[in-house]
Formats: C-alpha cells, structure tokens, sequence
C-alpha cells in the first residue's frame, strides 16, 4: 500500500512538473523570450491567413494551421511556454496569481510579444496581398534622378 502511494506521489509531482514547464507567466520581463514569443506569433498568424485565404487550402486548413502550432509549440514550448494569444496568458497569471501579483504585472513577455507579433503579421500580410493585387500588376516604380530621365528622353 505504501508502494502504490509513493508511486501515486511520484506521478502527481511529476504531472505538476509538467504542468509548470508550460505555465506562460515569469516574475520578470525577458526581452529575448517576448522576441521569441512574437516571432511565434508572426510565424503562426502568417500561417493562418494563408492558409484561410487560399482556395487550395480550405479543405485542409485545420490540419495545416494545427501543424503549425504544434511545431510552434515544441519549437519554443520548453523556452517560453509557447503561449501565443496574450489574453490567454493574461487571464491564468491573473488568476493563478491575482491582479497585483507580480506574474499579472511583467507578463509582458505574453502579451507584448505576441500582439505585436500578429499585428505586423497582418500588416504584412495585407501589404502584400495589395502589391499581388490587379490593381498593382503592371506598376512600376522608376528610380533615377530627373537629369537622367531627360537624357534619355532626348537619345
């Protein structure tokens, strides 16, 4: 009987462990984890507005858009809790540790990181789809200084 409740102690400690290494809040604020966590969230919002707005990938967005968070999530998992969506983190730092704790107030390597992570991921990806556009096709941009442009107008 001993045996089965050190067995059931180890497994319980050992899940909390686990539990910890994804818990996404720290006491302080670490510029390389929010570079890391809105990198993430670039990567995977680029991902999802490809693949929603790609006709040859309706079909199978769930599954390309799920990949890619798993990658995500074993990619920077071990490193910063790979929380991705900052209101997600804000709400379990809150809770866990209340309004005032120090975890709700320096978790601005979740909240931070990843909203302006999706945010120049949506910039870029509208940027991007306005110069593909029919609009753009065709339009051209000359570069040289005024001088040159007359030289060549008078050959």
């Amino acid at each position: 009987n001993q045996v089965a409740e050190a067995d059931i102690a180890a497994t319980k400690e050992q899940l909390i462990n686990q539990i910890q290494l994804f818990t996404s809040y720290t006491d302080k604020f670490d510029l390389f984890a929010a570079l890391l966590e809105g990198f993430a969230s670039f990567i995977f919002v680029t991902v999802i507005l490809n693949t929603i707005n790609n006709k040859n990938l309706k079909n199978s967005a769930g599954f390309v858009i799920g990949l890619a968070l798993f990658v995500i999530t074993v990619a920077i998992g071990g490193m910063t809790g790979a929380s991705l969506h900052p209101f997600r983190s804000a709400i379990v730092a809150v809770l866990d540790q209340g309004f005032g704790s120090s975890a709700a107030l320096n978790s601005g390597i979740y909240i931070l990181g990843p909203l302006v992570g999706a945010i120049v991921a949506a910039i870029l990806y509208r940027i991007v789809e306005l110069l593909s556009s029919e609009e753009f096709k065709g339009f051209s941009v000359k570069i040289g200084s005024p001088k040159e442009e007359s030289k060549k107008k008078k050959k």
